[in-house]
């Protein structure tokens, strides 16, 4: 908009001819209003003019929940721009006094952005001292509050003038010439302290800074206690700070989802937590009840609560003190869906975990036996095949978690009057039920019993909705909205009765729905209504977008190349087979698939975010995003090398090929080019594959491909480098990147380098990180790369101390120029 420009040049005149209601809701795409991008320019004269005509705007906030006051402190230099904050914070107090009141002008001035950050404490970090003066000024004269404010990683702006020991700032901040600095130094080592178990220096800790320390993930003292196994430290931090119990990191974890991560899980701790927050609930009576049912129940990013994350590690003492709860309070933990939004149960019958199905649903019932069918005849093994046939008949129209209210009610069925109905052991699977799925035959589950209901519905009041909306499915919710008028409906019911309905079996089936299934190529018009939202094409295929009948989004690749028969057969066979095969957050996951003379085509989950490469581009992420998006990614590509059997390896990670979903969370994509290792911990091939600047140089050996897992490490590897370069600004990019940032790491230059390529102060030990495990992913010799689960806890920060690369890319690597490394995307 024109009017930005103008703002940006200062351009007095222009905005005085502007409307008022323009001026007021103007935004660019990072939701900057016009006194914004005015502040941010440092056109004082311009500001003054818009505030007269809009003094709204003073208190807004952007897309990065900046204020003007955040862009004065931020902007100019050094770090800040004096005469805009003095202007805003003098305009905010006449304002205050003319409304008769300073409540707004408290909430503004304490205002947090995206890093958690006051004007104050961004003013501190920049050492502007004339800044921090001023806003210490009005502090102290109207009793805010704001110096006591932690921003950035937790810190106070004392806290911080602590750590630059700036003695002027330090002044400024206590107005006393006698300073206890050991008393302010805490947060500086108190994460250190508490990785090493340090529970005596925890005990001197001040309760103001156990509760309010954060490192860049937004992690608690009791976080990190927890994700180190400290139990002693644990218990000392929430004797002290029990409210660290309920905190969630920028990533949504509580401390129950560490305790189930990492290493694979720690019962203790969970069994800890879970205790300490029902002797908190008791004591607090029935609002205490009601915040640790919501506390259990909290979903990370993923989705996942730590029930499912449990499960999903298969940690049977975990679960089992997690059901123990749910049952005894009737938390409804258990019904809740994680990530894809599977329950336990689903995770645990997908497994085929009998010791977690009987965890998960045993309620002391002897004859419900979860090794086989109910009957006690058919395994459960040739219930797969059963639940396929099934599920092409297209009759499940509902989902496993819609039924697991029910899992464990399998006493004898008896109807009001006492007596037991002769068809109480008549078994029926949703399946079943639902070929009874028509307007003149209904028949619906209700309560976890299965009734023939058709005449019923159609003389009952409301009956015809249950009719057109629920027949064939578990209609136990829409039963008692329909009902609820009607006290003696479920009594009526009783004639209808036919038998019981099967849980176990019908999750199976939802099961068996979960594996790729096949489509013809009508339904892929159907679904993508005749191909027409194309989403992009490459060389093996066109993607379009779609939605199955169910309403999931789809993205659909339909393979191309007559002339390439063969090696669309031989992508098409490495899809099918890799992905069928595995199941990981950070894995694209595989609908199914068309396969006929005209048409061979993939259907995949559809991701909202699109591809990294472009995100890349667009350099709209910060730091912290990127890092934790590097993380899941070697965590994807870490399940298929190590937790596979046979191995999978990958064979083409590039940034293209990693989605993004509307959470910003990776998943891999592409196994056209995929290989299963069946044993071998390196072998042959015969031809090259892959993307050329992400190949291993082993690979691109004449006439001797020698492929291994560690050809993916430095694919990755050289991706880091991709995400680290995408935050450059000021480097000159005529030269290699990668090669840059070896230079510089061998020079001792590495620090500056990153900082000169404009990445912040605050992301410079992150971005450090990413470089040094990058070099570490391409060494040279195969040999000397890391695995990936090594690669994982390197850029979790698990591994402190990382080892020195020593000969990363090839030999003549430094030979390379940017635009070689960069455009050339020849696939082989």
């Amino acid at each position: 908009m024109a009017i930005f420009a103008h703002a940006k040049n200062g351009d007095i005149d222009y905005i005085k001819k502007v409307k008022s209601d323009v001026l007021l809701k103007a935004r660019d795409e990072d939701g900057m209003s016009v006194l914004s991008i005015a502040a941010i320019a440092d056109q004082l004269d311009c500001c003054e003019e818009i505030l007269k005509k809009c003094p709204s705007l003073l208190y807004h906030q952007n897309n990065f929940k900046n204020t003007v006051l955040h862009h004065a402190t931020y902007y100019g230099s050094p770090g800040g721009i004096f005469r805009l904050v003095d202007f805003f914070v003098s305009f905010g107090l006449d304002a205050a006094k003319k409304e008769g009141g300073m409540e707004r002008f408290k909430r503004w001035i304490k205002l947090q952005n995206h890093n958690a950050d006051t004007g104050l404490t961004q003013a501190a970090f920049y050492k502007n001292h004339d800044i921090v003066r001023r806003f210490v000024q009005v502090d102290r004269e109207y009793k805010i509050g704001l110096s006591e404010m932690a921003g950035y990683k937790g810190k106070t702006a004392l806290q911080i003038a602590v750590e630059y020991d700036d003695q002027v700032m330090l002044k400024l901040l206590t107005d006393s010439q006698d300073i206890d600095l050991d008393s302010l130094s805490f947060p500086v080592n108190l994460f250190d302290r508490v990785k090493s178990g340090d529970l005596e220096y925890i005990k001197t800790v001040p309760q103001d800074v156990l509760q309010n320390t954060r490192d860049d993930y937004q992690m608690s003292a009791l976080s990190i206690a927890t994700i180190e196994d400290h139990l002693d430290c644990c218990k000392e931090i929430l004797r002290r700070c029990p409210s660290l119990l309920y905190h969630q990191n920028s990533m949504k974890n509580t401390v129950l989802h560490h305790a189930t991560y990492y290493g694979n899980g720690i019962f203790r701790l969970v069994d800890f937590f879970v205790t300490a927050g029902l002797n908190a609930a008791k004591n607090e009576g029935d609002t205490g009840m009601a915040r640790f049912k919501r506390w259990i129940k909290l979903q990370n990013h993923n989705g996942d609560t730590g029930l499912t994350q449990a499960a999903y590690y298969r940690n049977h003492d975990i679960i089992k003190r997690f059901v123990e709860v749910d049952r005894q309070y009737k938390l409804g933990l258990s019904l809740m869906a994680g990530y894809q939004r599977k329950t336990a149960m689903e995770l645990a019958l997908e497994y085929q975990d009998n010791e977690m199905i009987k965890l998960l649903g045993d309620r002391g019932n002897p004859d419900l036996d979860y090794g086989a069918n109910t009957d006690g005849k058919t395994p459960v093994s040739i219930a797969r095949p059963q639940a396929q046939r099934t599920q092409q008949t297209g009759n499940i129209i509902d989902t496993a978690g819609d039924w697991l209210d029910f899992i464990g009610t399998s006493e004898d069925v008896k109807i009001k009057s006492g007596t037991t109905v002769a068809s109480e052991h008549k078994r029926f699977t949703l399946a079943e039920v639902s070929k009874h799925n028509n307007s003149k035959d209904c028949w619906l589950v209700i309560n976890r019993k299965v009734y023939n209901v058709t005449g019923f519905l159609r003389d009952h009041p409301g009956g015809e909705n249950v009719l057109l909306n629920v027949t064939g499915k578990d209609a136990t919710k829409d039963f008692k909205e329909f009902h609820s008028h009607s006290s003696d409906a479920m009594t009526m019911m009783d004639k209808f009765y036919v038998g019981v309905y099967d849980l176990i079996n019908s999750l199976l089936i939802k099961l068996a729905s979960d594996k790729p299934q096949p489509y013809s190529h009508e339904e892929l018009v159907d679904f993508t209504k005749n191909f027409s939202f194309p989403l992009g094409s490459g060389g093996f295929g066109d993607v379009y977008k779609g939605k199955l009948p169910n309403g999931v989004l789809i993205a659909v690749k339909v393979l191309k190349g007559i002339d390439k028969e063969k090696i669309m057969e031989e992508q098409f066979a490495a899809e099918v087979e890799t992905m069928g095969r595995t199941y990981h957050r950070n894995l694209i996951k595989l609908y199914g698939y068309c396969y006929e003379a005209d048409t061979k085509a993939l259907i995949y989950e559809y991701m909202e975010n699109g591809a990294l490469d472009v995100i890349l581009k667009k350099n709209n992420l910060d730091m912290v995003k990127l890092h934790n998006i590097a993380i899941e990614i070697a965590q994807g590509i870490s399940y298929l090398h190590e937790s596979c059997r046979p191995q999978i390896i990958h064979q083409d990670i590039k940034p293209a090929n990693v989605l993004l979903d509307s959470n910003l969370s990776p998943k891999v994509i592409d196994f056209g080019l995929a290989k299963v290792n069946m044993g071998e911990s390196q072998f042959e091939q015969s031809k090259i594959k892959g993307t050329r600047n992400y190949m291993a140089p082993e690979v691109n050996q004449p006439n001797q491909v020698r492929l291994s897992c560690k050809c993916d490490v430095y694919s990755f590897g050289m991706m880091l480098f991709d995400i680290l370069g995408s935050k450059r600004n000021h480097v000159d990019k005529r030269f290699w990147f990668p090669g840059q940032v070896w230079d510089k790491f061998n020079t001792n230059q590495l620090d500056k380098f990153i900082l000169d390529c404009g990445i912040k102060e605050e992301d410079k030990d992150s971005a450090k990180r990413l470089s040094v495990v990058a070099l570490l992913c391409v060494e040279h010799n195969p040999v000397a790369r890391p695995m990936m689960s090594t690669v994982v806890k390197m850029l979790e920060g698990k591994i402190k101390q990382l080892d020195a690369p020593t000969t990363p890319f090839y030999p003549n690597y430094y030979l390379s120029s940017e635009s070689s490394s960069v455009s050339d995307s020849r696939e082989f």
